[in-house]
Formats: structure tokens, sequence, C-alpha cells
């Protein structure tokens, strides 16, 4: 019996001839049409129950990760049928979260996502590596560079969501 070899789980780059002419029959323009600044990022677990939750105002320390001084936009569009696309220019972020949800509760200072009705990608650069993570599957990719585009193809009638990365 051969000892299992470790997996190098970096992300390759190879062209699908057509892909993006294909779904550009879907598009979508001026998907994100909300934003506000925040100055708190938490992410919470509760038992089964997981939740982002971005705060415009401060509410006293707190023991949860944080991110300071972020921007959120999120869009107003909801979809009830048919296939949508949009991308999303990342190139000036390395560290950034880019999800599609079924319901998002917001007030005047929160915005409360949870994952279960989620399908979230996080995008994080540590020292000089990037790392692309999933939460549907849980999944971590490696790449050699940053992104510059990502595509969310959102199939409702199907119920699936992909997503595409362009690479600088």
């Amino acid at each position: 019996m051969q000892k299992p070899q470790p997996v190098n789980p970096e992300l390759t780059c190879l062209p699908v001839t057509g892909i993006l002419d294909m779904l550009n029959n879907f598009r979508v323009d001026n998907i994100l049409s909300q934003t506000m600044t925040i100055h708190h990022m938490s992410l919470s677990e509760d038992g089964d129950d997981a939740s982002v939750m971005f705060r415009d105002e401060h509410h006293g320390a707190s023991r949860q990760p944080q991110i300071v001084e972020s921007v959120v936009s999120w869009g107003a569009r909801a979809f009830a049928s048919g296939r949508h696309y949009w991308e999303l220019d990342v190139t000036h972020s390395s560290s950034w979260i880019l999800g599609i949800c079924k319901d998002i509760l917001i007030t005047n200072t929160n915005i409360s996502i949870y994952s279960e009705e989620a399908c979230v990608l996080f995008s994080k650069k540590v020292n000089n590596h990037y790392s692309l993570f999933s939460n549907t599957p849980p999944y971590i990719q490696y790449v050699k560079r940053p992104l510059g585009r990502i595509g969310v193809f959102l199939d409702y009638d199907n119920g699936t969501v992909s997503m595409n990365c362009q690479i600088l």
C-alpha cells in the first residue's frame, strides 16, 4: 500500500473558450447599489448557526475578530427566478468577502447575514500569499497573484451559484 501524497491546493487558471460570452447573456448591471462605511465586522458562531455582522457604530469592546474601517456594499435587487450574472472588481483589495444570500437583515447601523442561507467566497492575503475560502462546500485554494474580477452566476431555478475569478 502506498502512502498518500500531499496535494498542492494551488488554483490553476485555464481559459474556457466562450464561457464569458455565454455568461454575459445573463448580465445584470449596477447590482451593488447600497454602500455603508463600517467600523466593525464580527464573525460569530452560535452552535450550528454562524453569522457575519457589519456595524457602523462602536458598541464597546468585542472578543470577536474585527476589521476596522471597511466598506460594505450590497444589492437592493432580489431575484425570484431566472439566471443572472454580474462581475465585481476586487483589484484594489486583497482581503474581501463576496457572497449571495437568501435574506439579509439591515437596520440603520447593522447588517446581519446568516451563513446557512449564504454562499460566500473570502479572499485573504497573509504575507505574500493569497488564499480563497468558500463556505459551500468548505474549501481553501491558494492563488499566486491577487484577483482582478470576480464573476457571480446565479441560476435561481436550479438552485446553483457559481463564481469565476479573473487573475491579474
